[in-house]
């Protein structure tokens, strides 16, 4: 997906829904963007995919609000859960409380 496209489309979404959704990427994005601050999808809350020790945002956001560390195999540990095995974990940048929250639940 182009910028182009990718802002035609949470543009869309928030026309629809009236909240902006979640932008999910890692390295494309951050190249994309270079050091550019985008003033479309920096209104999206942001899923970053980085399989590494440490999270790098790229300017367009502040901060990630979730933070796919690996994917079962490459990044920190750990790799897996309980009864599943390996697979892709990710980090959720806030407490419990507000997850839930913010997942409706």
């Amino acid at each position: 997906m182009t910028l182009e496209e990718a802002r035609a489309f949470v543009t869309h979404i928030h026309d629809q829904l009236g909240r902006w959704p979640g932008f999910y990427s890692g390295h494309t994005i951050k190249r994309a963007l270079g050091t550019t601050v985008d003033p479309v999808l920096q209104n999206c809350w942001f899923w970053l995919a980085q399989y590494g020790p440490t999270p790098v945002v790229p300017p367009c956001w502040s901060t990630w609000t979730m933070w796919q560390y690996t994917d079962g195999g490459v990044g920190p540990m750990p790799h897996s859960v309980n009864g599943i095995g390996s697979c892709d974990r990710e980090n959720y940048y806030g407490a419990d409380a507000q997850l839930k929250g913010w997942w409706g639940k």
